[in-house]
């Protein structure tokens, strides 16, 4: 199964435009021959979460620009961006976040995530 991610294409010296975003898909590493998600493959502690919800907020304009002094770390050009986000739980070798769990905090910008239970 492959995954959709979003990432910084170019540092816009303007108001960002869709030019300057990218996406691109990628191998999910718990993904079955038969579509379905394997527990096995995730770390222990991990977790697989399905983004439901991602913020835009002004901040980000900050993290497009070139790296310097700043109160978040600039994205560099072809990472993935992140931010804060809900999702839900879909596979889980963790205790704390069993299926079907909502999860917020800061992720990557995709339609699944791996995290560990930290």
């Amino acid at each position: 199964m492959k995954i959709k991610e979003i990432f910084l294409a170019n540092r816009p010296d303007h108001a960002p435009t869709a030019t300057d975003f990218g996406a691109r898909e990628i191998d999910c590493p718990c993904t079955l021959k038969d579509g379905g998600f394997s527990n096995e493959s995730l770390p222990r502690g991990g977790i697989l979460v399905k983004l439901a919800w991602i913020s835009v907020d002004p901040y980000m304009r900050n993290r497009m620009r070139p790296v310097g002094p700043s109160y978040a770390a600039a994205w560099e050009i072809g990472g993935t961006i992140d931010g804060f986000a809900v999702g839900q739980v879909i596979q889980s070798r963790s205790g704390k976040f069993p299926n079907g769990t909502f999860v917020s905090g800061m992720m990557p910008w995709a339609e699944y995530v791996i995290l560990d239970d930290r």
